[in-house]
């Protein structure tokens, strides 16, 4: 699995480098003193995910398979990009074909067996949404009354209904851009 998951490290370390994307843990400062952990960790995960017989990376053997030429794309592409001279032109347009995509990303992760809404014991989303609502229970005990928790959103439909089952109501909801893209 530790060869998989470099591959994967690689593949998004690339697609952010190619799309000019800031990934979350570097977007933010996560040193602030009023911030607090509330994940697993990855030894937990991983030894989690053992027993359950799950997987964050279905297929590994085809993984080893198409990782190699995946990466030599990624790299050809991003030389083109620089050669062209119409990078932010072409970037935009490979935003555009990727917006989809990222859009159905619940979806594709329940084909591809990462996934499944449906199962109490998932690890990559339920297992880590458990952890995050502990660290809210007991900042919640602590009196505070103003939370923000940064997850992904494939986390959100289930952390929505935790909320709701905690007697929690929906007032209000905005969408913030994560990217934008040049027209």
């Amino acid at each position: 699995m530790t060869e998989a998951l470099g591959f994967i490290t690689d593949l998004q370390n690339r697609l952010a480098d190619l799309l000019g994307l800031t990934f979350q843990k570097d977007g933010i400062d996560y040193t602030r003193k009023n911030f607090r952990p509330a994940d697993i960790g990855w030894e937990e995960m991983k030894t989690t995910l053992e027993e359950r017989q799950q997987t964050l990376i279905p297929g590994q053997g085809l993984l080893k398979f198409i990782a190699p030429v995946l990466s030599k794309l990624l790299e050809l592409e991003s030389k083109r990009l620089e050669r062209s001279g119409h990078g932010e032109a072409m970037v935009a347009d490979i935003k555009r074909q990727v917006a989809p995509m990222l859009a159905r990303a619940p979806e594709l992760l329940k084909q591809a067996g990462i996934h499944d809404p449906d199962k109490s014991d998932d690890v990559i989303i339920t297992q880590r949404n458990l952890a995050a609502f502990a660290v809210l229970d007991e900042t919640l005990a602590e009196g505070v009354r103003s939370v923000a928790i940064f997850y992904g959103a494939g986390h959100l439909p289930d952390m929505h209904r935790r909320l709701l089952e905690r007697g929690f109501r929906l007032q209000a909801h905005y969408w913030l851009d994560a990217w934008s893209i040049p027209r």
